[in-house]
């Protein structure tokens, strides 16, 4: 009966869509905000202490933001290279340092906006889950199918494109590619939430389609006009004195003398008598037969 009439109800499907969701939400913002995208714990040559990249900041023996350490490194390099002659090894490590961090924060950056981007589309996509009518559940259906997409090609941008800007450090010096570390893991499994919502969402969405809610609409509202018509024609009857059925009712209560005299319902004095307007009365009507009133 609810299906027919277009107005869904929560039940497994659309909780269990709640409920995974809301998990993912938690790991996805986790995902985004922690600094643990690449992690190499044992540090490098130079270097003996832990380091890990996120999408924000850089965390070593002191945090920076992205745009921070480019900063540093590029004023490093700027300082070992007087006049621009950059000649020693030193120098032209840094210039590397430089490039390559300018290029992982663009990365870094752009990966958190499309992220942050994705994570308000899952927002909305629970939104739309609670409220539950046919034209929110297409939505949030199509838009869970999207999440995916989105998760996995911004998640493939992060992975490659790190990979090269750490490839180029390490073909300058001996500095191994960090490892992924569990914020990467924690998208993999938003990733698999997403996918099992979407699929039960295209379900939810074939449960209650939106045809059915805006047919039932339609003969509600055709329904609606029918009534409105039928009682103004009802109004414009009353209005006009005539009654809507049934007849005219005798008026005043006078019944017709004789047997004679106008329609039925009206008595000879309001002007029915043809022996007022000066004709002679027809066969059986006026007065008796054989006296003529000139």
């Amino acid at each position: 009966m609810r299906r027919e009439e277009g107005r869904p109800k929560h039940g497994q499907t659309s909780f269990t869509i709640l409920g995974v969701g809301a998990a993912s939400w938690f790991f996805f913002a986790m995902a985004i905000i922690l600094p643990k995208w690449r992690v190499n714990y044992m540090g490098m040559l130079g270097y003996p202490h832990a380091r890990s990249w996120g999408l924000f900041v850089v965390v070593g023996m002191e945090t920076y933001n992205h745009h921070e350490h480019m900063g540093n490194m590029c004023r490093y390099f700027s300082q070992m290279a007087p006049g621009g002659l950059c000649m020693t090894p030193i120098c032209l490590w840094y210039r590397t340092k430089c490039m390559v961090s300018m290029n992982m924060c663009a990365v870094c950056y752009a990966t958190a906006f499309f992220f942050t981007l994705v994570l308000i589309l899952h927002t909305l996509c629970l939104v739309w889950t609670m409220r539950l009518t046919p034209r929110l559940i297409r939505w949030s259906a199509t838009w869970w199918c999207a999440q995916v997409v989105l998760h996995l090609a911004v998640t493939m941008f992060y992975i490659f494109m790190s990979a090269d800007c750490f490839a180029s450090l390490d073909n300058e010096s001996m500095y191994p590619e960090p490892g992924f570390s569990w914020c990467l893991w924690m998208e993999g499994l938003v990733i698999l939430c997403v996918t099992t919502n979407a699929i039960m969402s295209m379900t939810l969405m074939k449960m209650w389609p939106e045809s059915s809610s805006d047919s039932s609409s339609g003969d509600s509202e055709d329904e609606d006009d029918d009534d409105d018509d039928a009682g103004a024609a009802a109004m414009g009857a009353s209005a006009a004195g005539y009654p809507p059925s049934g007849g005219y009712p005798q008026q005043g209560g006078y019944p017709p003398q004789g047997g004679y005299g106008g329609p039925q319902g009206y008595p000879p004095q309001q002007g029915w008598q043809q022996q007022q307007q000066g004709y002679p009365p027809q066969q059986g009507y006026g007065a008796p037969q054989g006296q003529w009133q000139g």
